[in-house]
């Protein structure tokens, strides 16, 4: 509870999960995770401050794949709060967009940028 809890929330990140050999020990941690009963109730729903991201290339799954598996047995627990994000390939003006922002110039002086960031990440978000 120290460590995790409403009022000291923890955000653990897992990148490139289509790599992983094995998931059991996640898909555990987080369904009894799920179950502890110092859990906060709000509106029906638990909140232990507690936030899992993780990232995949589905183009390198299939749905066969341990990765996926694990995926929808959490989605199926109906005590944790799943949510599914799709992240689809950038096209030069997202990029474009997005070096705007973070180099504070107009677009008109990042696209030349975003047209070589998109050459060289295929548009990849990641």
């Amino acid at each position: 509870r120290a460590l995790c809890s409403v009022g000291r929330p923890v955000l653990l990140t897992f990148d490139d999960m289509q790599w992983a050999n094995s998931l059991d020990g996640l898909r555990d941690f987080i369904v009894n995770h799920s179950n502890i009963p110092h859990a906060v109730q709000k509106e029906g729903s638990r909140h232990h401050g507690l936030m899992i991201v993780g990232t995949f290339r589905s183009n390198e799954v299939n749905q066969t794949d341990g990765l996926i598996q694990t995926i929808n047995s959490i989605d199926q627990n109906k005590n944790t709060n799943f949510t599914k994000l799709i992240i689809g390939e950038l096209d030069q003006n997202d990029i474009s967009k997005l070096l705007s922002s973070a180099l504070c110039l107009p677009m008109r002086y990042t696209h030349e940028l975003a047209g070589l960031v998109h050459n060289k990440t295929r548009g990849n978000p990641f």
